[in-house]
């Protein structure tokens, strides 16, 4: 799974040495690790007591639906209606007709129980706090961003970013492997203009300004939801560094996360494998130059005289935000209530 030459084998573990590292020294400074474990913990209570919220996943209301039987469609119809769509929409791909199940009038309320049963099961589950399924394989490599992504069952918007992140910007173009027809020159260029222009008919690029803090409200925003930029079909063009937990919760990771679009976001954990793979991605700069998203990650560390450690400072600026994430929230909320009420208390004694 490593790479065969010997040199780029070194280059690419000492850059995950490296990531592994600035994750591990923000950790040590804001006791992230402890922190996403008690976030864990509070989401378990608060869906055995009948809450709602499922952060960072999906509510449960939009959730739940997940966990019915993959051949059961709770919309009726509609599922028929979507697949004639589909057809119309893309005539070259034999898209199978299945008829509707009819089912009888008790069927869908004892899937619908049941598919609620499992979801709250899942939510209670402290390991399943981050990952919506029991991490067990890789998923096969998809489109640009490819070595081996994950289902997280994220809801990516701005709330999303309590958790410890840094933007690394765009990196939409496509990836070369051994089998594939090796591109000329011009072909990039081509690539990379076509790609500009598809970015720059969808909105603003983001600014240094547009992620940020809100003290009011002490909330993340801008990331996202409301800036243009990622609608029109150039989320997956985005991509951020975030420490988030590893797949078998042992520990907190560096991983590059991309919003996606309607199967929502992608998730890699920055491992030896999947640095190896970026090695194949061409990086498009704001200013049409075009390299390699390796050695644009590397330039982002910032080891070089002269240049920023950008993610390292990225990452630890944003540190502080997990804290008051919905749950930490919820639980300052409640500690915040018992301690007025102790304060009133004493106060209607005293008189």
């Amino acid at each position: 799974m490593h790479p065969a030459n010997a040199d780029v084998r070194n280059d690419v573990w000492q850059v995950q040495a490296t990531l592994q590292g600035i994750v591990d020294r923000v950790d040590n400074e804001f006791g992230l690790f402890a922190l996403f474990k008690e976030t864990a913990e509070l989401k378990a209570k608060h869906a055995e007591s009948g809450g709602a919220c499922r952060w960072p996943h999906w509510d449960v209301e939009t959730r739940y639906h997940n966990y019915f039987p993959s051949d059961y469609s709770p919309y009726g119809t509609d599922s028929m209606e979507a697949g004639n769509h589909l057809r119309e929409m893309y005539p070259e791909i034999d898209i199978p007709i299945r008829p509707l199940k009819v089912y009888s009038d008790e069927e869908p309320i004892a899937f619908e129980n049941a598919a609620r049963s499992a979801e709250l099961a899942s939510a209670m589950d402290t390991s399943r706090a981050y990952w919506e399924i029991p991490v067990t394989s890789k998923m096969k490599p998809v489109d640009i961003w490819m070595g081996g992504w994950f289902v997280c069952g994220c809801s990516v918007d701005d709330s999303f970013f309590h958790i410890p992140h840094t933007y690394i910007g765009c990196g939409y173009a496509f990836y070369e492997t051994e089998i594939d027809i090796k591109r000329s020159a011009q072909d990039i260029e081509d690539l990379a203009r076509k790609s500009l222009e598809r970015h720059k008919n969808s909105g603003p690029i983001p600014d240094a300004g547009w992620d940020t803090w809100d003290e009011c409200a002490q909330k993340p925003i801008g990331p996202l939801s409301s800036h243009p930029f990622v609608y029109g079909g150039v989320a997956e063009s985005y991509a951020w560094i975030i420490i988030y937990p590893s797949p078998d919760n042992t520990k907190l990771m560096p991983m590059l996360l991309v919003p996606g679009e309607e199967c929502g976001p992608i998730l890699i954990p920055l491992d030896t494998v999947a640095l190896s793979w970026l090695r194949r991605i061409y990086w498009i700069g704001e200013n049409g130059q075009i390299s390699n998203f390796f050695e644009r990650i590397k330039t982002l560390i910032g080891f070089r005289s002269g240049e920023s450690e950008s993610i390292f400072d990225g990452l630890r600026l944003t540190a502080p935000w997990f804290k008051k994430n919905p749950f930490m929230k919820m639980k300052e909320a409640a500690e915040q209530d018992s301690d007025d009420m102790r304060a009133y208390c004493l106060r209607m004694a005293i008189k």
